[in-house]
């Protein structure tokens, strides 16, 4: 019979040990980026009045591992810049819809009448191109974020072992 005061069994015990707790650790954070996966996976397939409960959910994940919440955060903000991009797009369609709306009734009134909204017209013009431009902007952080965000859950779950997401 061995001693466990040997020197072989003292390394085979750390080994075990050292193994069970990195894999304790590892299974941890597998199982949070899975649950990010999936959280994220409902949000996108959820229909556009309930995304911001699945977003909420998202958001409310009790994660322990900090390279997650980090992923699980850096995915909330890229799904926040897309309903701000969304909430811009739609303000620059009223806009633009006000600016046709205003045209299509000079055309319908007389030249004094067209002379006298000039000047608000063109404002409103401006106000559509710069709810545009805003949207440009929108979508491209959006977009950047939503790229970060595939980037580093792809490598967390590579690193971790987590399954393949399926997007």
């Amino acid at each position: 019979m061995r001693s466990l005061n040997s020197p072989a069994a003292a390394l085979a015990t750390a080994v075990g040990i050292a193994a069970a707790c990195s894999d304790g650790a590892g299974t941890t954070a597998a199982k949070e980026i899975a649950a990010v996966d999936r959280s994220i996976a409902l949000l996108a397939e959820a229909p556009p009045e309930d995304r911001g409960i699945r977003l909420d959910e998202l958001r409310e994940l009790s994660l322990s591992t900090p390279e997650v919440i980090e992923a699980r955060d850096l995915c909330v903000s890229a799904y926040d810049s897309f309903s701000r991009a969304k909430a811009t797009l739609e303000r620059a369609k009223r806009d633009v819809a006000d600016v046709e709306r205003a045209l299509g009734a000079l055309e319908r009134g007389d030249a004094g009448r067209a002379a006298e909204r000039g000047g608000e017209i063109a404002e409103m013009h401006l106000k559509a191109l710069e709810s545009t431009g805003d949207v440009d902007e929108e979508l491209d952080r959006a977009e950047e974020l939503v790229r970060k965000c595939f980037s580093l859950r792809d490598d967390l779950r590579s690193r971790l072992g987590a399954p393949a997401r399926k997007e």
